[in-house]
């Protein structure tokens, strides 16, 4: 696993603002929760945000406590977050990602990311 503690793997300002911007607007009822993340997935690419390690381990192992309690997100550190998102992303369609993190999950992560973003 390669280090996400490290700074220099986070997406630059741009691509945070861009991603950021969807932290109020998902919904909870599944068709449009699905065209929302398409849209996010689609932004993501767009903007260029990316974290440049494989963190798929750790997404297994400490990620998903983050997923699994939404709580956490409110003061998980900007590396978790944005890494979080790329693996949500990375090998799961939207379906998947749709049936396994709810709206509120996703919603508290872009949330937490719009915390970071630069003015």
């Amino acid at each position: 696993m390669n280090d996400i503690h490290k700074l220099e793997i986070i997406p630059d300002n741009q691509a945070l603002i861009s991603v950021a911007a969807f932290h109020n607007k998902m919904s909870s009822d599944l068709h449009d929760y699905q065209l929302q993340l398409a849209k996010l997935r689609k932004t993501m690419q767009d903007s260029g945000f990316k974290v440049d390690v494989d963190a798929a381990a750790w997404v297994k192992d400490s990620g998903r406590d983050y997923l699994s309690n939404p709580k956490l997100l409110e003061n998980a550190p900007l590396t978790y977050v944005c890494t979080l998102l790329c693996e949500l992303f990375k090998h799961k369609t939207i379906e998947e990602v749709s049936v396994v993190v709810t709206p509120t999950t996703i919603t508290k992560l872009l949330t937490r990311l719009n915390s970071f973003k630069l003015h």
